[in-house]
């Protein structure tokens, strides 16, 4: 409840009530929102490698926001369709907007809306820095969105986060919400994602990957 008002003018988009299941005989520390049916879901149990927030805090910020974030795709087009198919409608939109948004967008909020969040911690961004240190570009897009069996590649909530805030500072804090409404209102595009970042930044997916970490890279070779 503390975060209900934060988080969704965050996003610009108050989200209907969920179910929230609590799971307390579970050693795996975790929570996930899914649609069709629609909850969210959280396990109780604190992770042993945890940092600086409450666990349960943590959980309020991160998963809500997905429910922000899927909640908010139940419009125009999607909204008509989900008359026909339900809550699988707006689950299948969702699936049109890349892991690398979902998350990022959910550890920016636990970051933005709180005094700690992962995008805080150097361990986070270490991957990242090791890589743009040593070498004289970052692996491509698709490289960083399919992984690796030969070189070590970040996972999608590391380059998601920095993707999501670099994008949000350049171009306002309107601009993922703009997103979310093109893809809710026109997903029979198949591309909308493509489509909207290029009407609201000029840029590709891969275009705001090449920049985000070129702009990264500049800004911590002069830290160093």
């Amino acid at each position: 409840e503390s975060y209900y008002e934060p988080n969704s003018a965050y996003l610009g988009h108050r989200p209907r009530p969920i179910p929230v299941i609590l799971h307390n005989h579970s050693v795996r520390s975790n929570g996930f929102v899914a649609w069709a049916p629609k909850r969210m879901e959280v396990v109780t149990t604190p992770s042993p490698w945890s940092y600086s927030q409450d666990y349960l805090e943590q959980l309020a910020l991160h998963e809500f926001r997905h429910v922000v974030q899927v909640d908010k795709l139940r419009q125009g087009f999607t909204r008509g369709i989900s008359y026909v198919f339900g809550e699988a409608a707006t689950g299948a939109v969702t699936g049109l907007m890349p892991f690398w948004f979902l998350e990022g967008d959910a550890t920016d909020a636990e970051t933005r809306l709180s005094y700690s969040g992962r995008g805080r911690l150097p361990s986070f961004e270490m991957g990242i820095k090791a890589i743009l240190a040593e070498k004289p570009g970052m692996y491509s897009y698709e490289k960083a969105i399919f992984g690796s069996y030969r070189d070590y590649i970040p996972n999608h909530y590391e380059y998601g986060y920095q993707m999501v805030s670099h994008a949000r500072n350049k171009y306002g804090n309107k601009l993922w919400d703009n997103v979310l409404n093109y893809t809710a209102r026109k997903p029979y595009t198949l591309y909308p994602n493509y489509f909207s970042l290029k009407k609201y930044t000029g840029l590709s997916k891969t275009g705001l990957y090449e920049e985000t970490f070129n702009t990264l890279r500049t800004h911590w070779k002069k830290q160093a």
